[in-house]
């Protein structure tokens, strides 16, 4: 029993931790952060800067989110079983040791979350391979009301046979049905004239509007008479 519930417990965490990197707003969040972070200066540039207001005010602001993400992420019980509040400001000035302590214990947590998640996938994953089933995920609805099929008791047939139809006429031993054009030769699809074409002879030349153009005087002249 104790297996099994460990085994739920960490199913549990494992999609608390789907859905937060997921469908929760952390992903957007943690890519503002990383966007602006690129451009803040860094040492002895982020002491000058941090002099006038216009730089200052911002860099304040962005703290307070970040502030706020670790809260929220350090807070979440369904993720980490228990709640591993983010230290106050008071703690980190009389040790910076402690905020870095704090951070390397939640990367741990998620990490550890992950590591799961991959081992049941990959159990699942195997369970399938050896059986040659793919397991489907069955929703809480499905169990609590059960399938159509076993409601409604409906036969599925399938056998792979192709449709026969009642209309279709039998073989001469009446083993199998015959399709209407197995009776249809070849030549039944071929295209036939229905009467023969005489060929006709051309008309002679005397009669025809025909000019022979021997040179090149001859042609513009007839483009001349054609164009009048």
């Amino acid at each position: 029993m104790e297996i099994d519930q460990s085994e739920e417990d960490n199913a549990r965490k494992s999609d608390a931790l789907r859905n937060l990197s997921t469908k929760a707003p952390l992903p957007t969040s943690m890519a503002k952060l990383s966007g602006c972070s690129r451009i803040i200066p860094s040492q002895k540039d982020f002491y000058f800067y941090n002099n006038f207001q216009e730089f200052k005010k911002p860099v304040q602001e962005i703290d307070e989110k970040s502030k706020n993400l670790l809260k929220e992420v350090g807070a979440s019980e369904n993720l980490f079983g228990k709640a591993i509040p983010l230290p106050d400001d008071k703690d980190v000035e009389l040790d910076d040791d402690v905020a870095l302590d704090w951070l390397v214990n939640v990367n741990d947590e998620i990490f550890e979350r992950i590591d799961v998640s991959l081992d049941e996938f990959k159990r699942s994953r195997n369970k399938e391979e050896e059986s040659g089933v793919r397991m489907m995920k069955v929703d809480d609805d499905d169990e609590e009301n059960g399938f159509q099929m076993d409601e409604f008791k409906i036969i599925v047939n399938n056998s792979n046979q192709p449709f026969e139809h009642v209309w279709l006429q039998r073989s001469e031993d009446g083993s199998r049905f015959m399709h209407p054009l197995e009776k249809l030769s070849v030549l039944d699809f071929v295209d036939r004239p229905d009467s023969a074409v005489e060929p006709v002879k051309p008309l002679p030349i005397e009669v025809t509007p025909f000019k022979l153009v021997e040179d090149l005087k001859g042609l513009k002249f007839e483009s001349r008479t054609v164009w009048k």
